[in-house]
Formats: structure tokens, sequence, C-alpha cells
């Protein structure tokens, strides 16, 4: 896990990190235009995983939620979903795709912002290596989830085949990632965080096929050509 300080990131998640279009630098190339349709694919899977982890779920919280795919495809499926991210940009272009979910724009951590709510799932796709507090932020995520509920997340697996063969030009390699983890890593922080050693951690496409959910083509393109990401699941 290589740590850097908050001073060492450049990055503000405002709408050009949203579309950098081919700009140098952290962000996506188009995400809410061509990259909008596979993930919206992805998202679908996903949600059919959390939903087949946690059968009976009726409340999910997304941190980080981006723009929303994710809550509106569980919104789709009937679930009660709340999406909370920092970014205003995200957040309002979220908001202006009626999918069904709810939005607030927060920071992961703030105090008074969700109430007294307790949630089924909390799911934190894409944004624990994000935090300049890992251990903190699945502390607080804990602290909102219900008993006998669970904590999601996905984060990139470091080390592996892409770092073999891209060495400095990693693709996970991005000022806006201010943690790397290995398993064994992420295992001890959630640990850290939370106190449960009760945690199932393996590769995306692995855990997902094994849940029996359909994986399309852009997520199998995804996770086994583009990234290297693990999934974790445990019941703080």
């Amino acid at each position: 896990m290589v740590e850097h300080t908050g001073e060492l990131v450049r990055c503000s998640y405002d709408e050009d990190y949203y579309r950098r279009a081919g700009a140098p630098g952290p962000g996506y190339r188009d995400y809410f235009g061509a990259e909008a349709a596979p993930r919206s694919e992805i998202s679908s899977a996903l949600a059919d995983m959390v939903l087949s982890l946690t059968l009976g779920a009726r409340r999910v919280l997304d941190l980080g939620c981006g723009g929303g795919f994710l809550v509106n495809a569980l919104a789709e499926r009937g679930v009660d979903a709340t999406g909370l991210d920092g970014s205003d940009h995200a957040i309002e272009r979220a908001r202006a795709n009626t999918g069904g979910g709810q939005f607030t724009r927060a920071d992961i951590g703030a105090s008074g912002l969700v109430g007294e709510a307790v949630f089924d799932v909390v799911t934190m796709i894409d944004v624990i290596e994000h935090l300049p507090d890992p251990v903190e932020a699945l502390r607080w995520a804990a602290g909102l989830t219900a008993p006998g509920g669970a904590i999601v997340l996905l984060t990139p697996r470091y080390g592996g085949r892409l770092l073999a063969e891209q060495g400095a030009a990693y693709v996970h390699f991005n000022s806006d990632h201010m943690y790397y983890f290995t398993e064994d890593t992420l295992r001890t922080t959630i640990t850290r965080a939370t106190g449960s050693d009760m945690v199932e951690i393996e590769d995306v496409l692995a855990f997902v096929c094994k849940q029996g959910v359909s994986i399309p083509d852009s997520m199998a393109r995804k996770y086994s050509m583009e990234r290297e990401s693990m999934l974790a699941v445990l019941s703080p």
C-alpha cells in the first residue's frame, strides 16, 4: 500500500475530470458521452451481483457514486438507492438522469448528511483508492450499515500482469489515486477499520461469475484487458 499525502493529489473532480478528451492527467475520456453505454452495462451487472449477495436488501447507499450509474441500476430493480459524491459536476449530472436514484452532494465521512439512516448494503466502487484515509472512510461506512448488512467495494489490484507489462506507464498510476492495494493490504485495511475478518476478496470477473450474474462484453474486456481490479465483500 503506497501512500501519498493530500498535498500530492492534484484533482478537483470537476467537469474537466469527467471529460478530458485525450488531455493528459487523471480522469475520463468521455464519462457521460462515449463511455456512458458500457458504464451502464457494467453497472447493471454489478447491481445484479450486489443483490445476489444480499437477498432482500431494500436500501443501498453508493459512496462515491460518480454519475449515478450503479444507483440508477439498483433503483430500476426496485431498490431504494441513494448515491453520495463530493463532486458537484457528477451529482448534477446524476440528478439530470431520471433513473430513479436519489443523490446527495457530500464528502465521504461528512457528519449529519445522511441522518440516522442505515442501509442494507453500502457500496464503494473505485473509491477507496482516492481517499486520504481509507480506514476512517471504511469505519464511517460500517457505521451506516445495518446489522447483518454488507459493504461491497471494488478497487484496483496492485501488481500482476499489467504492472509487469506497463511499468511506469501502469494504467492505475494516476495522481488521483492516493493508495495502491494488494489483496493482503486491502484485507488489513478492512480489518483495522471494522474489526472484522469476515472478508471475501476475489478478482472482479471471478466474483461476479460465481454469483451467477451474466457478464457483458464491456465488463469482460475492462477487467481482463484494460484493468486489474478486485471485489471485496465484508460484514462489519
